[in-house]
């Protein structure tokens, strides 16, 4: 009888009409840990906005993860030597070299130049 009953609902057009979608399963986001104060630091560029007295139409922003303490500047242009001048005056001499710089996907952020300073510092790039 339950075989019966299982091939007449799977056969049913009404019923396979009604039932409903399996739901896609997403796994749990997992902790990356924060580590120590200057470990990790998270880095992106911001603009074009209205040009300034300086002549400055774009900040960098950094963000520690432990601390969340924050180091922007104002530049006027978002290329890769300006973004490799922030992190090297503005993180590096300030605060020691980084263990992480996470990074979104960014021409200026993902080039030659930041890969070579990252490569200096042994640093892991995170995008």
């Amino acid at each position: 009888m339950n075989d019966h009953v299982r091939r007449w609902v799977q056969a049913c057009r009404d019923c396979g009409s009604r039932k409903a979608k399996a739901r896609e399963v997403i796994p749990p986001l997992r902790s990356q840990g924060v580590g120590d104060p200057g470990d990790r630091w998270a880095l992106d560029v911001a603009g074009p906005l209205p040009l300034t007295s300086g002549g400055n139409r774009y900040v960098i922003a950094a963000e520690d993860y432990a601390t969340r303490y924050s180091v922007v500047a104002a530049v006027p242009n978002h290329t890769a030597k300006d973004v490799a001048n922030f992190i090297a005056e503005k993180l590096v001499f300030v605060f020691g070299p980084m263990r992480e710089l996470a990074m979104d996907g960014a021409p200026e952020l993902n080039g030659k130049v930041i890969d070579a300073l990252v490569e200096v510092l042994q640093a892991k790039q995170l995008t």
